[in-house]
């Protein structure tokens, strides 16, 4: 059969996260878990999902954001005129982009709260390590409400949608002859699976679990 390949081994990533052997999994040890071919499936199929729904600040807002360096890493080895201009474009989001503590990256600049720390009052936890949420300094990390980030995510959502109807069907081909190449039986992903549904770039699966 004809492979649907970047629905297919997004599908695949997705089952394995929803009830398979990485069902317990944090989402950056799903994403780790996963092979490259796998992988750039997932990261890609999310960023344009994410993108299209709600522009460059919904990718962060939704805790994408961390995985930004894969993403360009993604982009750069795809290595088209499309793929260029939409590295080149998280390229000037990135400096804005922050460590949060709760769903990766953040845009503004962290500084300390007031705030005492919800969960444990600057104390530690009942088993004595130090707290998850602040560390056991006892006090919360904020960021600004705003940055020049904000304003650079939202200049960037109209240069991605000019380009989008190039870079879709390359991403596509990208993964197809990814796929192929590594197994000589067309409808299979790199890992024996069979492909999934008609492809949809990141719609369904990204439901799923969108943290």
């Amino acid at each position: 059969m004809d492979c649907p390949t970047w629905q297919g081994l997004m599908d695949a990533s997705y089952d394995r996260w929803k009830s398979g052997d990485l069902s317990e999994a944090r989402r950056e040890d799903f994403v780790a878990a996963l092979d490259e071919t796998h992988r750039d499936a997932v990261l890609l199929g999310n960023l344009n999902y994410q993108v299209e729904n709600g522009g460059f600040s919904q990718w962060v807002d939704n805790g994408h954001g961390v995985e930004i360096s894969m993403v360009r890493a993604a982009l750069r080895r795809l290595g088209t005129e499309a793929a260029k201009a939409a590295d080149a474009m998280l390229g000037r989001l990135e400096p804005h982009l922050s460590d949060g503590t709760d769903n990766g990256w953040v845009m503004g600049e962290p500084y300390e709260s007031d705030e005492p720390c919800p969960d444990c009052d600057g104390g530690t936890t009942d088993e004595g390590e130090g707290c998850g949420t602040c560390g056991g300094g006892g006090s919360t990390t904020s960021y600004e409400e705003w940055s020049d980030g904000w304003d650079i995510a939202e200049s960037l959502d109209d240069e991605y949608y000019a380009i989008k109807d190039s870079l879709m069907p390359e991403i596509e081909a990208w993964l197809t002859s990814r796929v192929v190449s590594h197994d000589s039986q067309v409808g299979t992903t790199p890992d024996g699976t069979a492909c999934g549904r008609p492809v949809r770039r990141g719609g369904e699966a990204e439901r799923y679990r969108n943290t």
